[in-house]
């Protein structure tokens, strides 16, 4: 016996875990859910009408997809199907076809897509974890020439953190290449072994943020290094000169300067420098370099 079927309704609902579907028809059938991610072909078979071919015969076909069967056991009139949840924005198109005693239905649904608007879960807010900003008088520097170095060590919190971005700050905004990274440390926190994570940065990106408005600006280089912390572990942050000089300020100038000064310290441990690129640590009394560690701590 030929058996139709129709769907009468279809809801979908959006977890950051799965993507829920639950389908009505009009009569008793098992069904199974065709789903893909690529966009449906549309071909036009011609027909004979009356004498004249007419390309009005609209096919639609998947050309990559997956069969997912009902939860629901026997035929039914309420279908269900549980889906991972798949990436959010992402649109997905799929129709249904299906079984009546066995015997498969010579009709299918019509196509519908879906796109997932559920997100996965927000992150938590960004917080400094780590930071060193120190004012004298009328400031000071260390002029990093090329092959030269400063790695400034810190302790992560606990919980441990994600970082996301480490800020550093020059007196100078020029063409000067530097690797900025972040490295482990040995029981002396001297930097030891590979980079976990680095870049190769210019100062020309850097962004003016204080400073006296005139001969001794400060500039903000913002710089992401994701890697994944051990909590209440120490780690070195390592700005390795490539070209040119980088002038680092150890100590903001607090004469003139424009705006909070948001002096102090936390989490951070100690400085040393290298002169020979890196292969070898020295101590850097004071060792008190500006920078901040900004990460998303769990």
């Amino acid at each position: 016996m030929t058996c139709y079927f129709s769907v009468r309704n279809i809801t979908f609902t959006n977890t950051t875990d799965v993507v829920r579907i639950a389908v009505e028809t009009d009569i008793p059938i098992h069904l199974f859910l065709r789903l893909t991610t690529k966009q449906p072909w549309i071909h036009k078979k011609p027909t004979l009408r009356r004498g004249m071919w007419l390309n009005d015969d609209v096919r639609f076909c998947f050309t990559a997809y997956e069969d997912n069967e009902q939860l629901e056991g026997g035929d039914t009139l309420i279908h269900t199907f549980f889906k991972p949840a798949w990436p959010f924005s992402t649109t997905k198109w799929l129709y249904f076809w299906g079984e009546v005693n066995s015997e498969v239905s010579v009709s299918t649904s019509p196509i519908f897509k879906h796109q997932n608007t559920t997100g996965a879960p927000p992150l938590p807010v960004l917080s400094r974890f780590a930071w060193a900003r120190n004012f004298s008088w009328l400031g000071s520097l260390r002029n990093q020439v090329a092959g030269t170095g400063l790695a400034t060590t810190f302790q992560v919190p606990t919980p441990p953190v994600w970082p996301y971005q480490f800020h550093l700050f020059s007196k100078n905004k020029e063409d000067v290449s530097v690797r900025i990274g972040i490295k482990a440390v040995d029981g002396d926190n001297k930097p030891t072994g590979p980079y976990l994570s680095y870049v190769t940065y210019n100062l020309l990106a850097g962004v003016e943020d204080g400073g006296d408005g005139g001969a001794n600006p400060v500039y903000r280089h913002t710089i992401t290094l994701p890697w994944v912390f051990e909590s209440a572990g120490n780690y070195a942050l390592i700005s390795l000169t490539l070209t040119g000089t980088a002038n680092w300020w150890v100590d903001f100038r607090r004469a003139g300067w424009i705006g909070a000064k948001d002096d102090g310290t936390a989490n951070h441990v100690t400085e040393h420098r290298t002169l020979d690129a890196g292969l070898s640590w020295i101590y850097a009394h004071p060792g008190h370099q500006c920078y901040e560690s900004w990460g998303y701590q769990f």
